[in-house]
């Protein structure tokens, strides 16, 4: 070989060398980079991982919290409601707070009325109005009944009452009645008023039937978003009861 070509060789070699080692270098540059990307990607899928298992339970703890205050809530709510309702029952003509206390159904002789009703239930007089409970005392839903010795008939009393009954609910609508019916052998007059007790709509419903001048009121309240309503005990009660009447 000629020394011109080997001395044109070593310089070709030598100044592709530099080349050569740049690009050497930019691919170990890359590949570092690269393996950074890789392992920021796994470190960010590793921490959204933990921030997932770590969300989870706070999520389920804290649905836990809400369920359990909503539970509370309309407990309280439910207590309110019987509460509310049972404190207004007893009219003005014949208002007398006085305890709780069971009577035997024969306690209603005074009012010339023999009340019968399922073993399942629980009646007490309180004051002078008397209550019949499917579940336990003091819950929703019930029947009540009170007894009256006015001078009016059915359509008379009913309009007395309506009047008593706007002044303790301003909302207070009659939606259906005054009607007469018929329950069992009883000729009876039906009144149907509708009102909110606290924030739930309640549906009040009273039959009056007479004996001897003497006025028989039957009562109960229905709220359906709270599945409150006793059903044909309502009727079957009237329907049972005798009702002889005193002078």
């Amino acid at each position: 070989m000629k020394r011109s070509s080997v001395v044109a060789a070593c310089m070709c070699l030598c100044l592709s060398m530099p080349l050569m080692l740049a690009a050497c270098s930019q691919k170990q540059n890359d590949a570092a980079e690269e393996e950074i990307v890789v392992q920021e990607e796994v470190a960010i899928a590793d921490a959204v991982e933990e921030e997932e298992e770590a969300v989870a339970p706070a999520v389920e703890e804290a649905a836990a919290d809400e369920a359990a205050a909503a539970a509370e809530e309309d407990a309280e709510e439910d207590a309110a409601v019987a509460e509310e309702s049972a404190a207004e029952e007893a009219p003005a003509a014949a208002a007398e707070e006085s305890d709780a206390e069971e009577k035997d159904y024969d306690n209603l002789v005074s009012w010339g009325i023999k009340v019968e009703v399922p073993n399942d239930t629980t009646a007490v007089l309180k004051g002078s109005d008397y209550y019949i409970y499917p579940e336990h005392v003091g819950s929703l839903p019930y029947i009540i009944l009170s007894s009256f010795k006015l001078d009016t008939d059915e359509q008379g009393f009913l309009d007395e009452f309506t009047a008593y009954m706007k002044g303790n609910h301003s909302d207070l609508q009659v939606v259906e009645g005054p009607t007469q019916i018929k329950v069992g052998d009883k000729d009876c007059w039906k009144i149907v008023y509708a009102y909110d007790i606290q924030e739930y709509a309640a549906k009040d419903t009273r039959v009056v039937t007479m004996k001897n001048g003497r006025q028989y009121l039957f009562g109960t309240k229905d709220i359906d978003e709270l599945s409150i309503s006793v059903g044909d005990l309502f009727e079957q009660v009237i329907e049972a009861a005798d009702i002889y009447g005193t002078n």
